[in-house]
This record gives C-alpha cells, structure tokens and sequence, in this order.
C-alpha cells in the first residue's frame, strides 16, 4: 500500500504513480504568461514542468525517514533522466 504524508497523519494513497502522472502531464500542459521586466510589453510564456519521486512503504522500510529518502533518490533520478517525468523508487 503506497501512503501519502500530510502534516503527521498518513493516509493510504492507491495508484500514487497515476496520480503524480496526471499531475505531471496536467502541469505541463500549462502555459503561463509572464510580463517582461526590459520594457517589452510583449508576455512570455512560460512553462513549468514536474519531475516526481515515488516509493512504496514496505515491511522492509523501517522508517517514514527512509521512506521520504526513497522518493527523494526516485525524484532526482526522475531529474536525471531529463526532467518531466515521475519515477517509481526501486530498490
């Protein structure tokens, strides 16, 4: 069962890959214009893109510590492997 963290309370979160997926592809979807500060008056668009980490408590997970650890080495391989994408945390 995945478990998601808000605050101290945890809560079962099922399909937490497809969620941060959904996430990921509605955020890049986003284009969001942005006034420019040379004088220009033309907007930028910008956009934003989501590289997240997921990982499983398991009974071999001791901690909610190693846990948050394991989603952190997930994200920032999610990074390494060009950005905007999810990453599942594999042991």
């Amino acid at each position: 069962m995945v478990r998601a963290k808000k605050g101290v309370r945890q809560f079962p979160l099922p399909g937490a890959g497809q969620i941060a997926e959904r996430i990921r592809q509605s955020v890049a979807e986003l284009s969001i214009p942005v006034s420019r500060t040379n004088g220009d008056a033309s907007p930028v668009e910008l956009h934003v893109t989501v590289s997240a980490g997921v990982a499983q408590m398991l009974p071999d997970v001791p901690s909610l510590d190693v846990l948050i650890d394991r989603a952190d080495q997930a994200m920032y391989r999610a990074k390494d492997s060009g950005r905007n994408r999810v990453a599942l945390w594999e042991g």
